[in-house]
């Protein structure tokens, strides 16, 4: 039996107490000095800010376990204006293989947060690599700061992965309240095999009412809908060499539509509206068909928008409507207007939704308490450019609509079209009820 004295097992003792006991205890203690001092910290903040293109600031760093590292009070911050974009109480990142896992606790962000994340989104699928590992995202509840009012999506999952026509994301989430068998899915998928390579964006709300204001940072003109307007259907949309092109159906609600009209046209129009849209189709960045209803109301209408509406779209006055107390004012109260629509490539035909082929059809575009305003265009197709005609009445600066005006138009300064307050064209006053005072 081999034996030790006992002087010699005192330094084993030692030795064995020195590596297993003091040794990875002297260790833990300095790493965790390590971790607790700012350059550590400052470490990871130069990493993250690297891979988001974002000024970061981080207030604790620990690893509860190995591989796993958990931020504290994480704050992005747009690099040149230092304005907050988003913030998280907890973000926890591990990696299992080619796998980055990010699980964030009570994030928020708001829209310049949201466009910003999706400018570095769109990045990320240009510049991602075979090489480049994937990201899979997660957090239970985001709550987005928006212009309308603070809005929450739930059970937020998210996944940057490879295809084999090149990068995609995937996201799915829920919106609070909507008990629905299917998420809200968004997919951004990069086609590398197309040349040139070409971005396409799916969404499907799974009969979800998605508030606009959520799309704005990738869709800037869903922000001019109003701050109550919502979506539901099926979308998508592709950057093609020749212009976008797309795709939709489904129906966007509550559009705020003096939001809409009245700050870009020179009429006045307000209410509540829905828009149907049973097919829509764009290609080189124009609308090629479409076809849907588009009701509204109550609300206000102003009568050079009637009267172009007359002159230009064909729309005829009805013999009843408003009296003659509430046609001597700049607008007229309205109480519905509803129309159906189709546009291809034969030109615009509206008509009302409750018309048929029988004699006793109702021809009935728009209504005010007393009665009938517009009934449907006496010309059932007519040309597009019509409605131009009608939401820009002013012949002053109207130039032909064709594709050699628009390559010029849109590199030469173009005056605003204003009507006057009072004023109205002659053919207008005639046919508008009243005369208007001078």
């Amino acid at each position: 039996m081999f034996y030790l004295h006992e002087k010699r097992r005192r330094r084993v003792c030692r030795a064995v107490f020195l590596a297993c006991c003091l040794a990875p205890t002297c260790v833990s203690a300095g790493w965790a000095i390590v971790v607790s001092l700012p350059p550590y910290r400052a470490l990871h903040e130069r990493s993250l800010a690297a891979r988001l293109g974002l000024e970061v600031s981080i207030a604790r760093v620990t690893s509860p376990r190995p591989g796993d590292v958990l931020y504290t009070d994480v704050e992005l911050k747009d690099p040149e204006t230092h304005e907050r974009l988003a913030h998280a109480r907890l973000l926890e990142i591990w990696r299992d293989g080619g796998l980055w896992t990010v699980r964030a606790s009570q994030p928020e962000l708001n829209e310049a947060g949201l466009a910003a994340l999706w400018k570095r989104l769109e990045n990320e699928l240009h510049n991602q690599s075979a090489s480049d590992p994937r990201i899979y995202f997660e957090a239970e509840e985001v709550l987005l700061q928006l212009s309308g009012g603070a809005r929450s999506i739930q059970e937020l999952r998210g996944r940057l992965e490879r295809s084999e026509t090149g990068p995609q994301a995937k996201f799915s989430f829920r919106l609070p309240g909507a008990e629905l068998p299917r998420p809200v899915e968004l997919t951004i998928s990069r086609n590398r095999q197309a040349k040139p390579p070409l971005t396409r964006v799916d969404l499907n709300t799974s009969d979800a009412a998605l508030p606009c204001r959520l799309l704005a940072a990738a869709w800037p003109a869903a922000g001019r809908l109003g701050p109550k307007a919502s979506l539901r259907g099926s979308f998508w949309v592709a950057d093609a060499p020749d212009g976008w092109q797309g795709g939709a159906s489904g129906e966007i609600a509550d559009i705020d539509l003096a939001s809409l009209v009245n700050e870009q046209f020179p009429h006045h129009l307000s209410g509540n509206a829905r828009l149907t849209l049973d097919k829509a189709r764009v290609s080189q960045a124009r609308l090629q068909e479409a076809a849907g209803t588009l009701s509204a109301g109550p609300g206000v209408v102003s009568r050079s928008l009637l009267a172009a509406a007359e002159e230009s779209l064909h729309f005829v006055r009805a013999d009843v409507g408003a009296s003659e107390d509430k046609s001597s004012g700049e607008e007229l109260k309205y109480e519905k207007l509803a129309l159906a629509f189709n546009i291809d490539a034969r030109g615009l035909a509206v008509r009302s939704p409750r018309h048929t082929t029988t004699d006793g059809s109702d021809r009935t575009i728009l209504t005010d308490s007393a009665g009938a305003l517009l009934d449907e265009p006496a010309e059932p197709i007519q040309p597009v450019i019509n409605l131009v005609r009608t939401l820009v009445p002013q012949s002053e600066v109207l130039v032909p609509a064709s594709q050699e005006t628009n390559q010029l138009t849109q590199f030469l300064p173009i005056p605003a079209v204003v009507l006057k307050p009072g004023t109205l064209p002659e053919a207008h006053k005639i046919r508008v009820g009243a005369p208007l005072e001078k």
